[in-house]
């Protein structure tokens, strides 16, 4: 790997990610005098001729907490690439004076593409620019997590600038790439030391305390999807996931056995890696996603296939996780060994009252809603046992 491949990089905006929106201290002071006083603090007369604003808002208005977790961001060595809107009224030197205010390094201010500055095609052009970039996050409160599904950390208002969830959150995405590369670095952490060996797994923290495991095919359909009546994913499951995610802020996992596709599917852009028929279905999953504010934010590792294949996955993501505090598992399967995981399961298959078609009816209905939340919100968290063998 070259050493344009262990870049770290961090593509930053500023308003709702360092600088709460709801904070107005710079009106509060004398905006002329500070200019004064940091051009004698830093020998530097520069700062008398930037903008008072821009100069009192980095000084009253950022926040500290969210300065200080985006210093631990930087100490293995990740850099700042500035794509927030204030590097078009500033240069990429006065934009730096106002960085050292806090001691923060800026590598470089994003160049604007077009007449105004797009984000989305700003950054791919710098992506474009950089192919064998992988190792990046992007932190803003405008949700570009489509554009940039695995590298991207959402800033929600209600958090309003840069928490302790999302710094772990883009610390994981800086160690190890998106979350599908992390999971195949699992899948061969597992074939390698034949996934038993609890001793070399080491902890990931990523801000998760709450996980659903979610499964496709018989959970968010009724199992027959494309192949019967044309509907992969049914709009009333995905409603009832997005209770589910409201009622209990559980991130979802991917378990089902296509997340290898929607891996793909995300990195691709939409387009290739899967087949014509899949790639349809996906388009489907990720358009009722996107219209409910949802987002995968993981997959379990690839360890094996039968009967023993899916608990030990998830056994095996949620071990390298002491944080987890609830989970629950979506799956219409009923020939898994959950063993000790039982009781975290709800089973999306149940009897038909008739028996024209077949006799099972598959897909997730308001019981298995509110069992997923009841679970998430009250039941204890097993203590996970490493099976002895495959």
């Amino acid at each position: 790997m070259n050493a344009q491949n262990n870049r770290r990089v961090i593509f930053l905006d500023i308003d709702g990610v360092l600088q709460p929106d709801n904070r107005r201290d710079r009106f509060n002071h004398d905006r002329k005098a500070l200019q004064k006083e940091l051009a004698e603090k830093y020998s530097d007369s520069d700062y008398l001729e930037m903008d008072e604003y821009d100069v009192a808002a980095v000084y009253y208005d950022w926040d500290e907490n969210a300065v200080d977790y985006l210093k631990k961001l930087l100490e293995n060595g990740a850099e700042i690439v500035l794509h927030s809107s204030w590097r078009v009224s500033n240069s990429l030197e006065q934009m730096r004076l106002l960085f050292r205010l806090h001691d923060l390094p800026l590598h470089e201010t994003l160049p604007v593409v077009g007449s105004f500055s797009d984000k989305v095609k700003d950054i791919n052009a710098y992506l474009d620019a950089n192919r064998d970039l992988k190792y990046y996050v992007i932190l803003d409160d405008l949700n570009m997590e489509k554009e940039f599904s695995g590298h991207f950390v959402w800033l929600h208002t209600s958090s309003d600038c840069i928490r302790e969830k999302e710094m772990l959150q883009a610390k994981v995405i800086l160690e190890y790439g998106p979350w599908w590369d992390l999971a195949l670095e699992e899948s061969r952490w597992a074939e390698r030391y034949n996934y038993f060996n609890e001793d070399y797994f080491h902890d990931i923290h990523d801000g998760i305390k709450k996980v659903i495991f979610l499964d496709f095919d018989g959970v968010l359909n009724d199992d027959l999807g494309s192949m019967g009546d044309g509907i992969a994913v049914r709009s009333k499951c995905i409603d009832m996931l997005k209770r589910i995610v409201d009622k209990t802020d559980a991130a979802i996992i991917m378990s089902s056995s296509r997340r290898l596709a929607y891996a793909r599917f995300v990195e691709s852009g939409y387009t290739g890696g899967c087949s014509e028929l899949a790639l349809k279905d996906l388009l489907l999953f990720q358009e009722l996603l996107d219209k409910k504010g949802l987002r995968v934010v993981g997959q379990t590792p690839m360890i094996g296939s039968g009967p023993y294949s899916r608990p030990a996955e998830i056994r095996a993501w949620l071990m390298q996780r002491p944080d987890i505090e609830a989970f629950v598992i979506l799956d219409d399967d009923m020939f898994w060994q959950w063993a000790e995981m039982q009781n975290n399961v709800v089973t999306t298959t149940r009897k038909r009252d008739d028996s024209t078609y077949s006799e099972y009816v598959r897909g997730m209905n308001e019981d298995d809603m509110l069992k997923a939340i009841e679970i998430l919100n009250e039941q204890p968290m097993p203590k996970l046992i490493w099976a002895k063998g495959r």
